[in-house]
């Protein structure tokens, strides 16, 4: 368990370092633009 912590916080402690590089890409919710369900089996 301890392991996984120490590769989490290196991980994360990269991406901070280099947070430039890194980008998200936000998406429309993808619920809000879903039609809605007609269920027959029901």
């Amino acid at each position: 368990m301890s392991n996984c912590t120490d590769l989490l916080s290196k991980i994360f402690a990269t991406m901070e370092k280099h947070k430039e590089a890194f980008f998200v890409i936000r998406l429309r919710n993808p619920i809000a633009s879903c039609p809605a369900v007609n269920d027959t089996d029901a």
